[in-house]
């Protein structure tokens, strides 16, 4: 498993009130990306949620999706 220092959606989501527009398109699409990966190797995530979406660093740029196989 790999260290994500950056936290989980939820708590930003929460933390902030909301996101904005564009700041949830990129979000957004990098989950979509996340689960098209799963997807071409025949892997089905059965828990997406805001929980299980964690930024890798502080800056809260790029996620991560985490799943247990």
């Amino acid at each position: 498993m790999e260290y994500a220092s950056g936290g989980e959606l939820l708590k930003y989501v929460n933390e902030k009130g909301g996101l904005d527009e564009y700041e949830a398109q990129g979000i957004f699409y990098q989950v979509v990306s996340a689960v098209n990966y799963f997807h071409e190797r025949y892997i089905i995530h059965r828990d997406l949620k805001l929980e299980n979406i964690l930024f890798s660093d502080d800056m809260k740029l790029v996620i991560k999706v985490f799943f247990i196989r």
